[in-house]
């Protein structure tokens, strides 16, 4: 005889449920907490005042560097040192140094505002000069000028890789890294292989992990960084289609045991 009183296990389930949306949401929100979402500060600006005047910034841009050109005048950048950065603005008419602008730096990294440092400028020989930059962290650092000059405004990115000068040193006596590609193919996915070896034994060493970004000489940034997959031998990295000839700036970041050093090289893409 069929039992009247069989359980009914709907309510239960929808209590459950409930229990378990609201633990989610909570978890969700600490997470959230935890990992707050990093402004884009390209424009030095929230994105709320980009959003709405971004046409204007845009035509400012492009008066600006119609008329001046920024340089950066240092090529490397010492980890847990403090460093001087230095800037020259040239007028394009007059081939001339510019030298009544107003020039802000904000020093950052990729990916994170932990480190953040804001600065002004002092005008020394010609040159927009900051000094005592603090670089606590190897690897990826981002120097972002905003410069004012009369009613223009222009803003310009830099990048740079934080070396241990003494570690590069150590790595580079021991270890041999070179790039096997004499020059990239225009138009073409491309297969960029590195050789790692011991320079003593003649050994290639494959359970280093190395890392490749690459960026064209009229580009603003670099692709998403690439992971080497070892194989026969060598590291090997595949690009998208390269849509531009010319130089190539190829950085590679590779780690190895105690060791975490950088090597930047130029390849020509070549129809």
């Amino acid at each position: 005889m069929e039992n009247k009183y069989q359980r009914n296990y709907w309510p239960h389930a929808i209590i459950l449920s409930i229990i378990a949306i609201i633990f989610a949401s909570a978890y969700t929100v600490v997470i959230a907490l935890d990992n707050p979402v990093q402004m884009d500060d390209y424009y030095l600006q929230k994105y709320q005042q980009v959003d709405r005047n971004i046409n204007k910034i845009i035509k400012k841009q492009k008066e600006f560097f119609a008329k001046y050109e920024v340089k950066q005048v240092e090529k490397s950048l010492n980890y847990q040192q403090n460093n001087t950065m230095s800037y020259v603005l040239i007028d394009k008419k007059s081939n001339k140094e510019v030298l009544d602008a107003k020039v802000f730096l904000h020093v950052t990294r990729p990916d994170s505002r932990e480190l953040d440092q804001d600065l002004n400028a002092s005008l020394e020989n010609g040159k927009y000069i900051f000094r005592n930059i603090k670089v606590a962290k190897l690897g990826r650092w981002q120097f972002k000028l905003k410069v004012d000059i009369g009613k223009l405004e222009g803003f310009k990115e830099f990048e740079m890789q934080a070396y241990d000068e003494k570690m590069q040193k150590e790595f580079f006596e021991k270890y041999s890294f070179v790039c096997e590609n004499k020059d990239l193919k225009y138009g073409d996915i491309n297969t960029i292989a590195f050789s790692l070896k011991d320079k003593k034994s003649q050994k290639t060493i494959s359970d280093a992990k190395v890392y490749l970004r690459i960026l064209h000489q009229n580009g603003k940034k670099f692709t998403k960084t690439l992971q080497g997959n070892y194989v026969d031998g060598k590291y090997l990295f595949k690009t998208k289609k390269l849509h531009h000839t010319g130089k190539w700036s190829l950085e590679s970041r590779i780690l190895y045991g105690k060791y975490e050093v950088f090597v930047n090289q130029e390849l020509n893409a070549i129809k």
